[in-house]
């Protein structure tokens, strides 16, 4: 699908290997942890910021966490969903689209995007709790509201994007409470042969 939406820019003259490398290439423009993204960067942001010799060894660990923590994440969702439903989905997308941005440095306020839609598909399958969908969307919006109309909920950006992280990781949790309430580990597949005799 990447190949295909990259064949415009190749018909125009762009050449291949730099459609292949544009997103490698543009990694390495910022240095902070955080880009107006309410992620779990953002508590330590006010300290690092204008630091790019910190920041930049900073990196290459919070990559490291990331990708792990994603893992982790995967692989506890795999050993707990055995019996998924079409509602199981929507929570554990909504969950993924949310905790990916939220523990990837480097993030863009932007990021949120799919984790806002998800959290709507979320309310109307869930509505009781609303105030999952409400956190995390209120939280987003705190990295909006920084970058397109430059306010803040208090006189401080830091203070305005430390509220909208507080607000996801509140979220997450109670996404989390609610993916894997009530599921245990296990790494065997169930037999259906058994279940219909």
């Amino acid at each position: 699908v990447y190949i295909l939406l990259c064949l415009p820019a190749m018909i125009c003259g762009r050449s291949f290997v730099s459609c292949m490398r544009v997103y490698f290439s543009q990694a390495g423009d910022y240095t902070y942890l955080s880009l107006n993204a309410p992620n779990i960067y953002t508590f330590m942001y006010p300290t690092f910021k204008g630091n790019e010799s910190v920041t930049n060894h900073l990196v290459p660990a919070a990559v490291a966490f990331g990708i792990t923590s994603t893992l982790v994440l995967g692989f506890f969702l795999f050993v707990t969903q055995k019996d998924i439903k079409d509602e199981d989905l929507i929570k554990i997308a909504y969950l993924l689209t949310l905790f990916i941005p939220f523990v990837l440095p480097k993030m863009h306020e932007r990021y949120f995007y799919l984790a806002e839609v998800m959290a709507i598909l979320y309310l109307c399958i869930n509505p009781k709790k609303w105030y999952i969908s409400l956190l995390s969307i209120a939280g987003s919006f705190s990295g909006y509201n920084l970058y397109l109309f430059n306010t803040y909920y208090f006189n401080d950006g830091n203070v305005n994007l430390l509220i909208g992280a507080s607000m996801i990781t509140a979220s997450i949790i109670l996404l989390c409470f609610d993916i894997f309430k009530g599921k245990t580990i296990s790494f065997k597949e169930r037999d259906n042969k058994q279940e219909s005799l």
